[in-house]
């Protein structure tokens, strides 16, 4: 479980990928579909994951398709997954949990805890090798701030007190492995562990990630920012997760770190041409926009300073977004562009979430969710697998319940199971 080569993930657009048309444009005014006829679909999603498992009866494994960055191509292995949340067994526990949270089935819920049982392991396995820290990373998806987020999670919405004993084991890793590690984005770097802290801290009020978010959000203070504009490892990230620390806190020194990397964004994008493959989540548009709207649509005193350009996306960029997309995923698909287009302000957008979404839900139900991998070959992780197509549908069906996972949203305590008396 524990990776000994820094998973640089490559989740822009694939060679290879998903062969087959993609969906047709829906009607922009088209009706929101039906959050039972979305259930239906994600537990049909969870399903599928619980059947291509392996298991001895007290843990949880898949095999799947694990995206690795060689000599600037992407390029793909088979494994056993591991523990992170991007790719690893953190992604299926974690969709599976909320889909148990949803329905009450205990099914979902088994095989969500027992997807976990190896995470203490790792962490002991860390904390016995601190060396191996910056090589994982303390990253929110990559790293072991995504590990932490994950256990906070699944301790709430399956109200589990073991696992929440393993959320302070992880939380002072994840400061060790920011101390020591090299890459600063959300994805992979410091800026993922203090988005992640600060949900653990939300979710928990541990004083442990308190100080630990406090330690993260000092570190990136004192790191450049890097050139790339995206949002898993980019600017627009960076400055959402110091945005949401200065909102928890009142640091001002953070509010104005943060502020300053959107509006470096702002400043960048008119020059930048308008091109259907810029529209993934992790380091190209669709990613900037939802830092931007996610972080402009709060009540923070902070996000009333400056409306940014990308916020207000039309014309050209706004057909970008709203074109169809080969695959269903969470970060390059047609999950992850309905999350993006349902936050943003521009009408043209927003209006197109439920239209994209009706798409959606009409192809899966005649043919297998493609994931982001080459030739769509069934995956079963977070970010290009099952695990973030059946998360999509949830947000989808039922935001008011299920946080969102792109942006590391804190859990929400779980109330009577949908369609109980």
């Amino acid at each position: 479980f524990v990776r000994r080569t820094r998973l640089r993930t490559r989740l822009a657009p694939r060679p290879g990928a998903a062969a087959g048309p993609m969906l047709a444009p829906a009607p922009v005014k088209a009706a929101a579909p039906d959050p039972e006829r979305l259930l239906t679909l994600a537990r049909g999603l969870g399903d599928q994951l619980i059947a291509s498992a392996y298991s001895d009866g007290e843990r949880t494994n898949w095999i799947g398709l694990e995206p690795v960055e060689a000599a600037y191509r992407a390029h793909w292995r088979v494994r056993a997954m591991g523990a992170d949340l991007a790719s690893g067994c953190c992604g299926p526990a974690l969709f599976l949990a909320q889909l148990a949270a949803l329905t009450g089935s205990e099914r979902y819920r088994r095989i969500a805890r027992q997807a976990l049982v190896p995470v203490p392991s790792v962490l002991d396995l860390l904390a016995e090798r601190p060396e191996d820290l910056a090589v994982v990373g303390s990253g929110a998806f990559t790293g072991v701030g995504g590990i932490a987020y994950t256990l906070a999670h699944l301790a709430v919405t399956l109200d589990d007190p073991e696992i929440a004993d393993w959320v302070e084991r992880a939380v002072p890793l994840t400061v060790a492995a920011a101390e020591s590690e090299d890459e600063v984005g959300l994805l992979d770097g410091t800026a993922g562990g203090l988005a992640a802290l600060v949900a653990v801290y939300r979710a928990t009020r541990s004083p442990a990630a308190w100080r630990g978010a406090q330690a993260c959000a000092a570190l990136l203070l004192t790191r450049p920012l890097p050139v790339r504009p995206g949002y898993a490892r980019g600017a627009a990230g960076i400055g959402r997760a110091l945005m949401d620390f200065a909102d928890l806190t009142g640091d001002e020194d953070c509010a104005a770190a943060g502020l300053a990397a959107l509006r470096s964004i702002d400043e960048a994008l008119p020059a930048l041409p308008p091109c259907p493959s810029q529209t993934s989540w992790c380091d190209e548009l669709a990613g900037i926009v939802l830092a931007h709207a996610a972080r402009w649509s709060g009540a923070s005193s902070s996000a009333a300073k400056a409306p940014p350009v990308a916020h207000t996306l039309s014309g050209p960029w706004a057909r970008v977004l709203t074109t169809p997309l080969p695959d269903d995923s969470l970060c390059h698909g047609e999950t992850g562009a309905v999350e993006v287009l349902g936050r943003a302000a521009d009408p043209e957008l927003s209006g197109a979430a439920a239209g994209r979404a009706a798409a959606l839900v009409e192809a899966l139900g005649v043919r297998p969710p493609r994931c982001a991998t080459p030739a769509g070959v069934v995956t079963p992780g977070l970010l290009t697998g099952l695990a973030g197509i059946g998360h999509g549908l949830l947000r989808l069906g039922f935001p008011d319940h299920v946080p969102s996972a792109l942006l590391l949203e804190p859990p929400i305590p779980p109330r009577r199971p949908h369609g109980a008396p």
